[in-house]
């Protein structure tokens, strides 16, 4: 079984990156430092995608409405909504899947990725069957198309330290990922992700002194993020004070 995935590398300011419109960034940041209620994020969910609706070229405005509605399924699985989340990644993978078909980019793979494997955690064996492999498709694909894109190594890390060995599952090759994410990452978006993931690697092999000091370094970043709160409890990790 898939372990919790959890992706969120929505930041610009790394090579090849589009320049994200601000509403995106802003709800980036939303969602990653808050904690709203489900009407509030649904009204800043609604506000972006209104301020993104008139982007040109389409691929472009295709790309920032699969990446607002995948901060949407963030937002509502730290609310406990699944349903709302699962309808947000299936959104947010068909969009991507539209961008791509325009104009294929590291981010529109990067971003299908991230869909698909919050659908793989959120669905059941059958659906993990069928799509598995197209999580690993995109998330390599995404590094393949840039390689210097920090959230396409995240990507694909997330998906090799959560599959098992059967779906290309290595926790090796995870952490080789997570080594070439840190080389570019210049943004607290791509400190965080890749501090937790240390963290999970880490626990899951006992190393619990290093997956503390990782989780340390996460809540340095954003300290009030679901996520990480989900993270540290799940391998036995307090969060600092």
């Amino acid at each position: 079984m898939f372990a919790n995935i959890m992706i969120l590398g929505l930041a610009s300011g790394f090579a090849g990156a589009l320049d994200l419109p601000a509403p995106i960034e802003s709800l980036t940041d939303y969602v990653m430092r808050e904690r709203p209620t489900s009407g509030e994020l649904s009204a800043r969910v609604s506000e972006t995608a209104a301020s993104v609706a008139q982007t040109q070229p389409e691929a472009d405005r295709l790309l920032y409405e699969a990446m607002t509605h995948f901060l949407a399924g963030f937002g509502e699985r730290g609310l406990g909504n699944r349903r709302k989340a699962d309808a947000s990644f299936e959104r947010a993978t068909r969009l991507a899947e539209r961008s791509i078909a325009l104009r294929e980019t590291s981010e529109a793979q990067r971003v299908l990725a991230d869909s698909y494997s919050q659908l793989l955690d959120l669905r059941g064996v059958a659906y993990r069957m069928a799509h598995a492999g197209s999580a690993r498709r995109a998330a390599l694909r995404a590094v393949e198309l840039d390689p210097a894109n920090p959230f396409a190594h995240i990507a694909a890390a997330a998906y090799l330290a959560s599959a098992p060995p059967i779906a290309g599952g290595s926790v090796a090759r995870a952490r080789e990922h997570l080594d070439s994410a840190g080389r570019h990452a210049d943004s607290d978006y791509a400190t965080f992700l890749i501090a937790v993931w240390e963290a999970r690697l880490a626990a899951a092999q006992g190393r619990r002194q290093e997956a503390s000091a990782a989780i340390a370094r996460a809540h340095a970043v954003f300290p009030a993020n679901w996520w990480l709160e989900t993270v540290a409890g799940e391998i036995g990790v307090d969060l600092p004070e």
